[in-house]
């Protein structure tokens, strides 16, 4: 008969728990860090190594436990995809959206009624002239923008990108609104 200890299979779900913690903020500690945030890194980094210690030492600890082993592995894993997760509902930095557009549309007009900062400059397209918007947001504004362009000009061409760090300029519909005051 199969011998179930209740023991193993805690340790092995709190290893699990303790890896998803560490590697949730060893993920979330790394987009920080390219970002250039060392306050909000170096929390993060002492956070996690707490808690890897932990972990890394409840499987070390005494005889070779798969079901710890597992636990670690796993939790590695979901640590990974909750990470990514969480850092997503986040949203936190700021994007460029890049529009071009030939469709005959007050585009960047509209936008910047809107509360937008917007750029244009003007793009030689295959087919001719072609005006090229850029907008500056943070990451949470992005659809908002996204369904603001799609409103206005559906076939237009959009990429969107990291803007690392944005230093001055109006770059939110608020800040925008209370400038024309």
């Amino acid at each position: 008969m199969f011998d179930f200890e209740w023991g193993a299979l805690l340790g092995a779900l709190l290893v699990f728990g303790a890896r998803v913690g560490d590697v949730s903020l060893g993920t979330i500690r790394n987009i920080y860090t390219i970002r250039g945030q060392r306050g909000v890194s170096f929390a993060l980094g002492f956070l996690e190594s707490l808690i890897f210690i932990t972990a890394i030492s409840a499987v070390l600890r005494g005889e070779m436990s798969v079901l710890r082993t597992i636990g670690y592995a796993g939790g590695y894993a979901t640590g990974i995809y909750v990470g990514i997760t969480v850092e997503a509902w986040i949203a936190s930095g700021w994007q460029i959206v890049r529009v071009i557009t030939r469709e005959k549309t007050d585009l960047a007009v509209k936008l910047r009624e809107m509360g937008w900062a917007v750029t244009e400059v003007a793009g030689e397209g295959r087919d001719g002239p072609t005006p090229i918007l850029f907008l500056v947001v943070r990451r949470k504004k992005v659809k908002a923008v996204l369904a603001a362009v799609t409103e206005q000009a559906a076939n237009a061409f959009v990429t969107i990108e990291g803007a690392g760090k944005v230093i001055n300029g109006v770059a939110n519909p608020i800040a925008a609104a209370a400038l024309r005051k």
